[in-house]
């Protein structure tokens, strides 16, 4: 295999070695005068670089994604984030899972102001998509929970800066996930990151143990442990070491398909990976035990005392739309009370660093804005990817079926805290971890009689993350997306129906079976 292969098989690193992607950064303002009909599509493709894409129809509206390294968010870099919202993207904003805000609706024309008026309180959009370290992701109270090991927020802070604008490291195989955490929870889903470090002490040092090669898609992995204990000060070091075994072999560059960090894994076997992670930082790295198991699930909503003595109050965010407007507001109230504005795994928003005599100010603007403030499963633990109408990848409907599924099941059960969570995802790409959701659903097609397309999803049950982490399994295939609401309710039936006291939604899957649960749902829904 050699890299003349590589640029001759794939289109995306012949793009790449013509003109690296972030050199559009000097070329932006002139792009922008442009109609968007001229440009070339290899420039929208570099465009990816600076976290831009192409919305869906192609008719010149931008999507841009935020970096916001650990969710974490000064009350005047919330308010600019709301600002653009209402002056560029038609007051609409996204929270995403690895704690990233959307806006949609940008005019091409409108781009390099918008990168400025963010640059402005210390936002960027830089390696949010494209081939290079994605957002690193941490607990949502990182640094300020009760029972976190250690603050990890310098890690989160050196990793970002380690790699934001290096040329090499923005010139991966594929893209590459990073989560670091010491939350005895692991909130932030280490088994499906690229790269994730887990919070330990050894000796009286504190440092990580890794995770590697956990990912979803249509090829879903658990991350790996590596047996290993990684102190804080060498971390950057580390990641640069096994970002280098994985990106300078070209075999993992040759098709795209194949060329993320989990297939390294499979191919190479956990402890080869760690031999040549220590030949390449020229030392044995001291070894370490299994890491902490999650003490449970949950995505840090409601009222939660901190290390501090203050509180943070999350609030549940379904489908993680939001509004410039709602933005602004929570900035201002944020502001005035001295605290600062965190986004969750779940696109839930906390506030965080409030005073004991401040909390039912915040529970009262809550209210107002109709944000519930508890970590109700339907509401809070739901998620669903960007979807139709703006992905280009999107095969059906994901963030209004989301809410239309909540509200159906709301009217049917009532509002209660044992409901399973929804994943809701508009292609394999899995971007809301349809796989590892109590129930999952994931846009598809088939043809009717006619040879039509008919718009449908797979659902799948008994995903699972935190205590134990499992792939869910197919229950229905190809279910008409106009009947595939009456499916989940009939699932949901089944489960509160016959579930034995204090039994979850898993453990309820687990004992009876796919196959019981199957009929009982075919036979509330007389489907086949």
């Amino acid at each position: 295999m050699t890299w003349e292969d590589v640029y001759k098989k794939n289109l995306v690193e012949r793009i790449k070695r013509e003109k690296h992607p972030l050199e559009l950064t000097d070329e932006l303002e002139e792009l922008a005068r442009k109609d968007y009909r001229d440009i070339p599509e290899e420039e929208f493709t570099r465009l990816y670089w600076l976290g831009v894409v192409h919305d869906r129809p192609r008719t010149g509206y931008l999507m841009v994604r935020l970096r916001i390294p650990g969710g974490v968010l000064t009350p005047s870099q919330l308010r600019r984030i709301g600002e653009v919202s209402l002056r560029y993207g038609r007051n609409y904003a996204e929270l995403t899972v690895r704690q990233d805000v959307q806006i949609h609706w940008v005019r091409l024309a409108d781009l390099p102001r918008v990168l400025r008026e963010l640059a402005d309180v210390g936002i960027t959009t830089i390696g949010t998509e494209g081939d290079t370290v994605r957002n690193v992701t941490s607990c949502v109270l990182a640094g300020v929970l009760k029972d976190e090991l250690f603050d990890v927020r310098r890690t989160v802070r050196e990793l970002t800066e380690a790699f934001l604008l290096d040329r090499e490291y923005t010139d991966l195989p594929r893209k590459f996930k990073i989560t670091v955490t010491a939350c005895p929870y692991l909130c932030s889903v280490p088994e499906i990151n690229d790269l994730s470090f887990v919070g330990v002490s050894k000796d009286g040092v504190e440092g990580y143990t890794v995770l590697v090669g956990g990912g979803l898609s249509l090829a879903p992995r658990i991350a790996r442990h590596m047996p290993i204990f990684v102190p804080v000060d060498e971390v950057v070091e580390f990641t640069r070491a096994i970002i280098d075994v994985w990106s300078r072999d070209p075999r993992y560059r040759l098709s795209r398909v194949r060329a993320r960090m989990k297939f390294l894994v499979d191919d190479l076997g956990v402890q080869r990976l760690v031999e040549k992670v220590e030949e390449r930082m020229g030392k044995r790295l001291e070894r370490i035990g299994r890491p902490p198991k999650a003490l449970g699930r949950t995505d840090h909503l409601g009222v939660q005392e901190l290390r501090d003595g203050r509180f943070s109050i999350g609030l549940a965010v379904p489908a993680g739309i939001t509004s410039g407007d709602v933005l602004v507001k929570l900035a201002d109230l944020a502001d005035a009370l001295g605290a600062e504005v965190r986004i969750t795994h779940r696109q839930n928003l906390a506030i965080v660093g409030v005073e004991e005599e401040d909390v039912e100010k915040v529970l009262g603007a809550a209210s107002s804005l109709n944000l519930r403030v508890d970590e109700a499963p339907l509401e809070a633990m739901s998620v669903a990817c960007t979807g139709d109408p703006y992905c280009n990848f999107s095969i059906g409907d994901t963030k209004a079926y989301l809410l239309r599924l909540i509200t159906i099941v709301r009217s049917r059960f009532g509002d209660r805290n044992d409901m399973p969570s929804i994943h809701v995802v508009g292609c394999p790409h899995s971007c809301a971890w349809y796989w590892i959701g109590d129930i999952g659903l994931m846009a598809t097609t088939f043809r009717d009689e006619e040879g039509k397309p008919v718009k449908s999803y797979d659902i799948l049950v008994n995903g699972r993350y935190g205590p134990e982490v499992k792939m869910g399994s197919v229950l229905f295939r190809r279910v008409p997306a106009d009947a595939a609401h009456m499916y989940v309710e009939a699932l949901i039936d089944v489960y509160l129906s016959e579930r034995a006291e204090g039994e979850s939604f898993g453990e309820f899957i687990d004992r009876v079976g796919l196959e019981h649960v199957a009929n009982a749902v075919r036979a509330r829904v007389g489907g086949p």
